[in-house]
């Protein structure tokens, strides 16, 4: 007789008599089969008692009225019949509350089977999202596992971002994981800009970016330990390159030197480009290996915080000499208190490249300073070759407690001219005095800001104007600071300078011209 395809279920034939009987059969079957579920499917022999329609899957091995029906779906009705079950064919199991099905060689679990579903987007207490695979919406969520419970992320490369931010209205405040690389940081926002708050190393080591606070607005302690490293302070005169010498140029505290074969051009100055500070190298011309370096020295009082520590370095680099360039940083210490005519090397770093034409950070981080108490000094070596007017700007300058470089720390300009007078001042208008002689003037100082140590002076001017009570002014032509009358301390000088005629002794004067003399109590 003819059946159906995939049940087996009889059909009727042409003339058929009792077509009842099979009609009622398939009934039957049909209502069995629908919406009822299988009672067990781990049984080897049919239940004692079975009741009519219920289903049973055979377990393998099956004995009885079961035997050599192993896998198939056994349903009685007065008698067990048999169902060969097709690919695909899906069961409740009443006893174990699963879903099961037939995979062409053995019942499994449907759910398990389905090892890779294939959803395009899913809701959560809300529809799904256009962009997010998953869209969830509600007041919380609990991940709850009985033996313990890891949440796997992963990117394909370091440059990617792996991350979780945190917003408010849509609006990014905080993101924490592997932002841009491979170690571990969080950024905080005020909505627009972002900040680096936390970082940990690959190698455990961590810093925080900004300092402690104490209030909201009160730092415990700043955190760069160079003086004016962001240039803010450019009080000196610009320095014509020489080879092979140091010298001071016009930002205050930093030192430069050129050499190589022949440096034939070129200056140490400010720049006050595109509205950034920078210590610049301008228009530099060397023939040969040309090297360029630029230095900075910290004073043993300030010294002391780095005893035994870890310390980074930091700057901003920029240059156009037409192709990457090498840099390299080393790290010395005094080998007596402030005095740096002799140095002891701590560490250098290895080659750090910068590229042409696009500034750059330098960084030399996680340095193990030692014994550092007498003064440190930092140089930094640009190694630019053979060049022929070429231009390179520095700022940012950082020298921090620390595994490692952070943002740098800004201060306000006033505070770092007047750290930098500690150093190096010019005085002039305002200045009052007295005729020693016809041709000598003498002028008593007091310092606005105590210096370092006793410093020395010059004269800036060949022919300051000085103001001569009920005479007139005064104009020397051949003005010097002469040696009798002329004594310095940290917090003030006496200072005679000569080259004026007419002068009536005891006479009042006070100096008309500014910064007529110069004050210098850096390291040499």
């Amino acid at each position: 007789m003819t059946t159906t395809d995939h049940l087996g279920i009889t059909l009727v034939e042409q003339s058929q008599s009792q077509k009842e009987v099979t009609v009622n059969t398939a009934l039957a079957m049909l209502d069995a089969m629908l919406n009822t579920g299988i009672v067990d499917k781990d049984l080897t022999a049919p239940p004692g008692s079975p009741v009519s329609g219920n289903l049973y899957i055979v377990a393998s091995g099956a004995t009885g009225a079961w035997a050599g029906k192993d896998n198939q779906v056994a349903w009685y009705n007065g008698a067990w019949k048999f169902i060969v079950p097709a690919e695909g064919l899906t069961f409740w199991v009443r006893d174990e509350d699963k879903l099961y099905s037939w995979n062409g060689t053995a019942w499994v679990s449907t759910m398990e089977a389905l090892t890779t579903p294939q959803f395009s987007r899913i809701g959560l207490g809300t529809a799904p999202h256009a962009t997010h695979i998953i869209n969830l919406f509600g007041p919380s969520a609990l991940i709850n596992g009985s033996a313990g419970f890891f949440l796997q992320m992963n990117k394909a490369n370091a440059a990617q971002n792996l991350e979780f931010i945190f917003q408010q209205n849509f609006t990014t405040y905080a993101e924490l994981g592997l932002l841009g690389d491979n170690e571990f940081t969080l950024k905080t926002s005020d909505g627009t800009n972002f900040y680096i708050a936390w970082k940990i190393r690959n190698s455990g080591v961590t810093n925080f970016m900004k300092e402690a606070l104490i209030s909201e607005f009160s730092p415990i302690n700043h955190k760069n330990y160079i003086t004016n490293g962001n240039c803010a302070s450019a009080e000196r005169q610009d320095f014509t390159l020489v080879n092979n010498t140091w010298a001071y140029g016009k930002v205050d505290r930093f030192q430069g030197q050129a050499s190589g074969t022949a440096v034939s051009a070129g200056k140490l100055t400010h720049s006050a480009f595109s509205g950034k500070a920078y210590v610049k190298f301008e228009t530099v011309t060397i023939t040969g290996t040309g090297i360029l370096r630029l230095r900075h020295r910290i004073e043993a009082k300030d010294a002391e915080n780095f005893v035994n520590q870890n310390a980074s370095f930091s700057c901003s680099l920029y240059h156009n000499i037409g192709s990457a360039m090498n840099c390299v940083v080393t790290i010395r210490k005094a080998n007596a208190a402030d005095n740096f005519s002799a140095t002891t090397t701590i560490a250098t770093s290895s080659s750090i490249s910068v590229p042409d034409n696009s500034e750059s950070s330098v960084k030399y981080e996680n340095v193990a300073m030692g014994d550092c108490s007498n003064g440190i000094e930092i140089e930094l070596q640009m190694n630019c070759g053979a060049i022929t007017t070429k231009d390179f700007l520095i700022r940012q300058f950082q020298f921090e407690l620390g595994g490692f470089a952070t943002q740098f720390e800004y201060e306000p300009v006033p505070i770092t001219r007047l750290k930098c007078k500690r150093s190096y001042q010019k005085l002039g208008k305002g200045l009052q005095g007295a005729f020693n002689s016809t041709t000598e003037i003498d002028l008593p100082i007091i310092f606005p800001v105590e210096m370092r140590v006793a410093p020395s002076g010059a004269l800036l001017l060949n022919n300051p104007t000085v103001q001569h009570v009920s005479v007139g002014t005064k104009t020397g032509s051949s003005s010097a600071i002469v040696g009798g009358g002329t004594s310095y301390s940290s917090n003030g000088a006496y200072v005679r300078v000569n080259g004026y005629t007419g002068g009536t002794v005891k006479d009042h004067v006070y100096v008309q011209t500014d910064n007529i003399l110069a004050f210098d109590a850096d390291f040499a």
